[in-house]
């Protein structure tokens, strides 16, 4: 996407279809104004909102920025439209990126090239009937030993309250199941006090594809008006969730106050969440949750998931299956592998998941449990190494590294995790080759994430009644 000629405007030559900015008008004379709970908050000084500068963590007490002042006015839309005065300025993200300055480096309505800005973005726009669009771009200054910033803005119009919801759902879609090779899933929380419905969103991606990528993503929305921020930083640093919602609060309270918008942020609170149903199983994980393999630049592939006749996760030491003939319902398997990594065949990963009524689902863990636990003294040639382990009411956990002796010259190392929560139960099975492994921390994540997306499992089922929903 080319720059616009001015920072803060959309280029002169965009559709006006999408466009219907006002006329932008002098230098700044007038204060900005944050509405929220029923009355106007302002700063003494006029150039910032009070909200943002109390609740948000901007410093209200020092002098405007160069960038601050730069702003320019509008005049008031005669109908609902996005204008560039609600939309970020770099002045706003500089107190929450360590001081960092910032500056702009475009403002569109995204009409140019194929219009996907957005780490995961997977059309132009998240409602394609929407009345209007802005797109603004950042970048931060460079500094010794420090990772690159870079930032984006994207804000859209819609025409009604509802199909704004509408497209804050396929905002949460594009980020919650990202499809981009070798990007990984890291966290999500949900933020309150931010915008209307449920509150916000904030996505942690990573991507592995060098140089090492960590995307911090919000999803915000205020009446017909949604807002996504993306923070991308070139390291594996975690972020501060503080940070990134009251960057989204933000971005939603400069908003606020202007047509289309309705409520305005209060103090964000982030707290974190299972992650959000995807994939085709929404129950079994996905290539989204997949660490990367050392001395690996390729990207994980999943089978589609099948009846699980056999279960390739299991070990000598537990043997355990997966069937109805061990009271198993919603029995399923699938693998994934590294095509191109000229890698072994018994290269990979493989989970199997199934469900129980409560009781005998905590029976069927506590089974494959107590076998792995007694193989080390009763399998010679077998070492059993706990790495982690929880139990707290319906939800248990327990991860494993096995070195198993197959012959006098060769030991087959295997890391294999299992995982209940309520009536659903799964195994999770690690071959690595030589050195192209993943980090115990690694699969006992990947075992967690497990544990999160067994809730989207279907209840076992009842003979009498057919399929039963779980209870949560």
């Amino acid at each position: 996407m080319s720059p616009a000629p001015d920072a803060d405007r959309p280029s002169p030559d965009v559709p006006r279809s999408r466009r219907r900015l006002p006329t932008l008008v002098g230098a700044v004379l007038a204060a900005l104004a944050v509405i929220g709970a029923g009355m106007l908050v302002a700063s003494p000084d006029g150039m910032r909102p009070a909200l943002a500068a109390e609740r948000l963590g901007f410093d209200a007490s020092s002098s405007p920025s160069p960038e601050a002042s730069a702003e320019t006015t509008e005049e008031e839309p005669a109908e609902d439209q996005l204008t560039v005065g609600g939309l970020l300025r770099p002045a706003q993200l500089r107190p929450l990126s360590g001081g960092r300055p910032w500056r702009t480096l475009s403002t569109t309505d995204n009409t140019e090239g194929n219009g996907l800005a957005l780490p995961c973005q997977t059309e132009r726009y998240a409602d394609p009937e929407g009345r209007g669009a802005l797109l603004r771009t950042f970048t931060a200054a460079d500094r010794p030993g420090q990772p690159r910033l870079r930032a984006w803005q994207l804000t859209e119009l819609s025409a009604t309250p509802w199909r704004a919801k509408r497209t804050q759902d396929e905002l949460r879609g594009w980020f919650a199941g990202c499809a981009v090779p070798r990007m990984q899933l890291i966290g999500t929380q949900k933020v309150s006090g931010v915008g209307e419905g449920d509150g916000g969103d904030l996505y942690v991606l990573r991507s592995w594809k060098a140089p090492v990528t960590t995307y911090v993503v919000g999803v915000g929305r205020t009446g017909k008006v949604t807002t996504t921020t993306v923070v991308a930083r070139n390291d594996a640093a975690a972020p501060d969730p503080r940070v990134a919602s009251a960057r989204l609060a933000a971005s939603v309270n400069t908003l606020c106050g202007r047509p289309g918008t309705r409520t305005c942020a209060a103090p964000p609170a982030a707290r974190p969440i299972p992650a959000p149903a995807t994939g085709e199983v929404p129950g079994m994980v996905s290539e989204i949750d997949m660490p990367p393999v050392q001395g690996i630049g390729r990207p994980w592939v999943g089978t589609e998931p099948r009846a699980a006749r056999q279960n390739f996760a299991s070990t000598q030491c537990d043997r355990t299956v997966f069937g109805p003939g061990q009271g198993v319902s919603n029995g399923l398997t699938r693998a994934f592998v590294i095509p191109g990594a000229r890698l072994p065949a018994e290269f990979g990963l493989t989970q199997t998941v199934g469900t129980l009524p409560a009781p005998r689902a905590a029976a069927f863990f506590g089974g494959i449990r107590d076998r792995v636990l007694a193989c080390d003294g009763r399998n010679l040639g077998t070492e059993v190494e706990q790495l982690a382990g929880s139990g707290q009411g319906p939800r248990e956990l327990v991860v494993w590294r096995l070195l198993i002796e197959i012959s006098d010259q060769e030991t087959v190392p295997y890391l294999m995790g299992i995982a209940r929560n309520g009536t659903a139960v799964t195994q999770i099975g690690f071959y690595p080759s030589g050195n192209r492994t993943m980090g115990p921390e690694a699969f006992t994540s990947l075992v967690q994430r497990a544990q999160e997306r067994l809730r989207l499992m279907p209840g076992p089922e009842r003979p009498e009644a057919g399929p039963a929903t779980r209870d949560g």
